[in-house]
């Protein structure tokens, strides 16, 4: 090696081993801060270990009067959403108390509980010897539907293992059931208030509006059909307790100052006897003293007050009085053939029924009334849909429905004349045509 090259790898050399001598040296200075940082983290845990032991005692030591304090909110209608879910006393056992803390998962119960214990927050039960076992004890107050859902359940004791390495639990006895019996009624008490949310109801009928024909206006007729809802009501008739019929309506006239208004609906609601499918015979009886009852969307129910009954247009109105905002509709007198309707109606539940149709180009038969018009896909309706408004796609009422065998409605420019005599003279005259009607009016 020639010397030139010998002499800068010792040169080299040299300074590698000034440079780790400076690193051992740096690192020997700081050693002293690195154990303080570390002591000093060691000590925030062990103080925030300390914080929450003392949390726990106070929250194990104050269970009871908590128990008692959101029992009183219960009695009160009183509901706040529970801060968090209160364990047994120090009794406890340790593997309730490892679920309680998230140990051991079970089988999801579909409503933010477990089936078997673990991070659902389930019930643990009492065990039936009087032992407690651990019940990681939810607030009263959480019978409100806002609060988890927690499905109690019957914990199991492991009392040995089998030759395959498997637990084995100890059988679970009557006494273990009806242990359980309580805390499974609360449950399902609180499950059944959760049922009744409106996006959780199982039984919510399906709407037109669902048709895949209907997509091509389902966004704009969703909110046309919304809007109209305001102002459809629910009907039924009694005699003597028993029911007579069923059928929907809608408000169309309204006094802020007084809260009276007024409902149109079909003559049918009243009608009790129908000896004959002829209209023109008139044998239909009416029981202008049938109690109604009319209910709204909320589920509120009002009584009814009969005003007027026209027989030949198939026309009553009722008048109710009600402390609540109500919605009055828009005529479209001008209803033409085939044009798009929608027809409204309110069940027994007061859902909102829905159906669809075309204005069809055909006339009445010889025992129907002259100035019935036909809805073509709407044959048959049911009860529910008799006395409905039949609305256009603007959301304007075209029409009421009459219950028939071949789905008709009485035209509105009909409707808006008979309800301008009946303001007029408390009385709907047998209109033979315009001239006589111009007359009347004028």
């Amino acid at each position: 090696m020639a010397p030139g090259a010998a002499g800068a790898e010792e040169a080299s050399g040299s300074v590698k081993t000034r440079s780790s001598a400076r690193r051992r040296r740096s690192v020997n200075r700081d050693g002293g801060g690195v154990a303080a940082s570390l002591a000093s983290q060691s000590a925030a845990r062990a103080e925030r270990s300390k914080r929450r032991s003392a949390k726990r005692s106070a929250t194990l030591a104050d269970q009871s009067s908590e128990g008692e304090r959101a029992a009183k909110k219960m009695d009160l209608g009183v509901h706040e959403e529970e801060e968090g879910v209160k364990v047994a006393p120090p009794s406890a056992s340790a593997s309730v108390a490892e679920e309680q803390q998230g140990g051991k998962g079970g089988e999801d119960d579909g409503f933010g509980g477990s089936a078997g214990g673990g991070e659902g927050g389930a019930l643990a039960l009492p065990s039936a010897s009087g032992v407690e076992e651990g019940i990681p004890v939810e607030d009263e107050a959480s019978s409100c539907c806002s609060s988890p859902l927690r499905k109690p359940y019957i914990p199991r004791v492991v009392i040995g293992h089998n030759a395959m390495g498997r637990e084995i639990y100890k059988p679970i006895g009557g006494e273990d059931f009806n242990a359980l019996d309580p805390w499974e009624a609360k449950y399902q008490a609180k499950r059944d208030c959760q049922m009744k949310l409106p996006t959780l109801l199982p039984r919510v009928p399906d709407t037109c509006l669902t048709d895949r024909n209907l997509l091509h206006i389902r966004e704009s007729s969703t909110k046309t059909v919304l809007h109209a809802a305001k102002f459809v009501v629910g009907l039924s008739s009694t005699i003597d307790g028993k029911s007579l019929s069923k059928s929907s309506g809608f408000m169309i006239d309204w006094d802020e100052k007084s809260k009276t208004g007024t409902i149109l609906t079909s003559a049918l609601l009243i009608c009790k006897q129908s000896p004959s499918l002829d209209d023109w015979k008139s044998a239909n009886q009416y029981a202008s003293n049938a109690k109604v009852v009319v209910r709204f969307v909320d589920g509120t129910t009002v009584e009814g007050h009969f005003l007027y009954c026209q027989e030949h247009y198939n026309l009553a109105f009722y008048k109710i009085v009600v402390d609540r905002s109500i919605h009055l509709p828009s005529f479209n007198e001008g209803v033409k053939w085939a044009e798009e309707v929608f027809i409204l109606g309110r069940d027994e539940n007061s859902y909102l029924r829905t159906s669809y149709g075309r204005v069809q180009f055909l006339n009445p038969h010889m025992n129907e009334r002259r100035h019935y018009v036909y809805i073509d896909g709407f044959s048959a309706p049911p009860e529910y849909y008799n006395g409905g408004p039949v609305i256009d796609l603007r959301g304007d009422v075209v029409g009421m429905s009459i219950r028939s065998t071949r789905g008709s409605f009485i035209p509105s420019n009909i409707i808006l004349k008979c309800l301008q005599m009946w303001r007029k003279f408390q009385y709907v005259f047998f209109i033979l045509n315009c001239h006589d009607f111009a007359k009347l009016i004028y």
